[in-house]
């Protein structure tokens, strides 16, 4: 008699097992389904039957490159069937394919079929899988992109950019290669950086790497002079920074070609020096004058009291004394003239009005009021009618700018020889 109880112990555990995979294959978030090697569609899991709202009677029994996963696409139908030709003979197969979903989103997998041989080592199954990678794909479009972007930007600059690793050149843009007097970035990469140096700052450019690289503190902004490939020196402004440049830390430079602004501001420079010395010799040029002025002004002033010294010493006793002898009417009238004439010309009255540009009469005339000498008397001294006197009264006062007052001539006039 036959013992059965082993064999109803593994018909029992039978369900038990296949219950257990079928919750892993409809659970899992990646695209499943078993195929036969020809690639009949055996079992699909739920989370590709959703991804198309099909059932799986509507793919069951169906070539797999006929079902609606596939259908969007001739030729991705023919890359699937050679793939299932491919895997038939026991080869692993992978490639990237496009699914849409019963939305209409395109999404992008990871597909694979993985042959299962039998004991007899032929291929009795095909695993189909698929890993939506379209967050990814989308990620390294949106990082591609990007990367283009920032590219297009650093190869369009107007400064040079250079990136620099233990003090050699990595990278260097069009900019920077034009600048220098290069045309092949073969000729700058590998390349130290002291190579664009020139030699009388490459000490201080040298010391500023060292302190940045030992940690110290450099200036992230410096000045240096620079040197092409033709030996021409410019003149550079260039800021520095910190980065991360393929996993390893590196230097970013952005260089600036200062040569034209350097020479402006040279020019300025020498300009505002020889303005400064303009100016300092029109300060002394005006100190000069100002003394030349007041000797003139104290010469002016001496001469005039050498003149009154002179006419009060020499001339007016003497006309003292011819006043005192014997003249006739006519002659004391002329004699009084004369003296009243050189008064007049040494009067300090005449002097202050001198400037105010009254003609001679109005000179004459001007002097008669200051004496306090009324319009009639002044009109019969000086044989013109009394309306005359008054027009010369009128120009005098306009004259001396107080026709729109009521100031007394003769007072104001007093005023100014006092």
């Amino acid at each position: 008699m036959c013992d059965t109880t082993g064999n109803k112990r593994s018909e029992k555990a039978l369900p038990e097992e296949e219950r257990r995979f079928r919750a892993i294959f409809d659970h899992t978030l990646q695209f499943m389904g078993l195929l036969t090697p020809g690639g009949d569609v055996l079992e699909v899991n739920r989370a590709a039957l959703l991804f198309i709202k099909a059932r799986e009677e509507d793919v069951a029994g169906r070539k797999f490159w006929l079902t609606p996963w596939w259908s969007h696409s001739r030729k991705l139908i023919n890359t699937l069937r050679d793939a299932v030709r491919e895997a038939a003979r026991g080869r692993l197969v992978r490639f990237e394919a496009t699914h849409i979903s019963s939305e209409g989103d395109p999404h992008y997998f990871d597909f694979s079929l993985k042959p299962v041989p039998g004991k007899n080592g032929k291929v009795i199954f095909l695993i189909a899988e698929g890993r939506d990678i379209t967050e990814r794909r989308e990620a390294e479009t949106l990082l591609r992109e990007s990367e283009a972007r920032y590219r297009t930007a650093i190869e369009k600059s107007n400064d040079g950019v250079a990136i620099v690793k233990d003090g050699l050149h990595l990278y260097v843009n069009d900019r920077f290669l034009r600048m220098f007097g290069y045309e092949d970035a073969a000729e700058i990469t590998g390349q130290p950086i002291m190579m664009v140096v020139h030699p009388d700052d490459r000490k201080t450019v040298k010391g500023y790497h060292r302190g940045r690289s030992d940690g110290g503190r450099s200036p992230s902004r410096y000045e240096f002079k620079g040197i092409r490939k033709d030996g021409t020196a410019i003149c550079v402004e260039v800021s520095v920074s910190a980065i991360r440049y393929l996993g390893s830390p590196a230097l970013l430079s952005y260089l600036r070609d200062i040569t034209d602004r350097k020479v402006a501001e040279e020019a300025l420079r020498r300009r505002e020096e020889e303005l400064q010395f303009k100016t300092r010799n029109l300060e002394e040029a005006n100190i000069a004058l100002k003394a030349l002025a007041r000797h003139i002004e104290e010469s002016r002033q001496e001469l005039e009291r050498n003149i009154v010294l002179n006419l009060r010493t020499l001339v007016f006793p003497y006309i003292e004394k011819v006043q005192k002898s014997n003249l006739s009417v006519r002659q004391k009238m002329f004699m009084e003239i004369i003296e009243k004439n050189l008064n007049d010309v040494i009067s300090p009255f005449l002097r202050a009005i001198g400037h105010f540009g009254l003609t001679p009469t109005e000179m004459h005339i001007a002097g008669l009021i200051r004496d306090g000498r009324k319009t009639k008397e002044i009109a019969e001294s000086l044989h013109i009618s009394r309306r005359a006197v008054e027009v010369h009264r009128y120009n005098i006062r306009k004259k001396l700018k107080i026709n729109r007052n009521r100031h007394n001539l003769c007072a104001f006039l007093r005023s100014l020889g006092s």
